[in-house]
This record gives structure tokens, sequence and C-alpha cells, in this order.
């Protein structure tokens, strides 16, 4: 209950002077604030610009400052994938749906296609890996997605399997996932991305053809 203003002063300082984001020290003000209103000290606590040096290191940046995506970084993704498609068909399956559906890793890891597929979108339900458990869909919009998922459905015999091992936990398959494509040179050391970039030129796709 002794906490006052001057702490507060000395706690951003100590962090600014440790160079920690602006996300990291937006984080911990929030804290802060949370913590003043159980003491009884709701406003207390001024503006986070109010308890820096520097206020510009409150401004967090949410825009990409590069581009992320396969294509922005020269990397050839058919090439890649058809190199990754003869040491593992399963992983360079997991890339090609990511590609075409934007999907998160561990969605194309458990992706179903027999379940998702409902003809003119893929529905992804809550327990399919999706992030917080929402479920989510991606339009199957143009014949290079029907035929990828026409793919994932071929390479999958039963109803409810996955595009995975079967014969591995999830864990396992995306542990094998990362280590198949380290393999290949996919990483920001090597070829300057990662898996997650092809979901990025996804979402740089959609963008053009939405506006």
């Amino acid at each position: 209950t002794n906490f006052r203003q001057k702490h507060m002063r000395a706690l951003m300082s100590k962090w600014e002077s440790d160079g920690l984001s602006a996300a990291t020290l937006q984080n911990r003000f929030s804290t802060f604030s949370i913590f003043c209103a159980w003491i009884g000290k709701n406003a207390m606590l001024g503006p986070i610009e109010d308890y820096l040096q520097d206020p510009e290191r409150s401004e967090r940046i949410y825009a990409a400052q590069r581009d992320k995506s396969w294509t922005g970084n020269g990397v050839d993704a058919d090439a890649v994938i058809k190199a990754i498609a003869e040491d593992d068909p399963r992983v360079a399956l997991q890339l090609k749906v990511l590609r075409a559906f934007g999907m998160r890793v561990k969605e194309a890891v458990m992706f179903k296609p027999h379940r998702s597929d409902m003809g003119q979108h893929v529905a992804l339900p809550r327990n399919a890996g999706t992030k917080g458990g929402r479920p989510r869909s991606f339009p199957v919009d143009t014949p290079i997605k029907r035929a990828i998922l026409d793919e994932a459905k071929a390479a999958v015999p039963t109803l409810d399997g996955h595009i995975s091992n079967p014969n591995k936990t999830l864990k396992q398959n995306i542990d094998r996932f990362y280590n198949v494509i380290r393999k290949h040179g996919i990483s920001k050391a090597n070829l300057g991305v990662t898996a997650h970039g092809l979901r990025a030129g996804y979402l740089i796709d959609r963008f053009k053809e939405i506006t």
C-alpha cells in the first residue's frame, strides 16, 4: 500500500535502460495499473509516457517492418516443397496446406481434410489446433486450393484421419515437421524465412484479392 508514483518511475526507468521493447514496457505498466486498483489507488498512474525518459519508447509497432513471405524473400516455394516431398511427403503436404489456406503449423499438422471439406470452404473446429480453440474457416475459391484439398483427402484413407503420421503423437509430428524443414534450410539463418512465411504470403495474396 506504500506504492507511489516515484516507485513506478523507478521501475520504468530501470526497464527502459535495460532496453526492453515497447510491448514489454506496456505489458508491465498494465500489470502495475491493475495492481494499483487492487490496493485502492485506481487513479494514481497517469499515461505510460509520463514514466519514460523517451516517451516514444512506449509506441508499440504492430505492422511488419519487412516482408516475411517466401516470395518476398526470393524463395521458390514450389522447388523447396518438391525437394521436401522426396524426403517426407507428409511434411510437404502440410506445407502445401499452409500455403494454400494460410493455416498455422499446428492446424496443418492436425488437419483432417475429409471432415473439414465443406465444399466452398474448409472448416476447422475448436479441437483442430486453432489459436485460443476458436473455430476457423478458409475459402476454397481457386482450382489450386481445391486440388490441394483433394490431394490431402487422397492421402488420408479414413474419414477422421489427419495428414500427419497416425503412429506418432501430436508433439512428435510437430517436431518432425520442424526437423524436416530445418534440414532443407527453412529458417531465418539460412533462407531468411520460416514456415510462418507461407501464412504471411497467403495473407498478402488475400489482401490483394480483397482490395
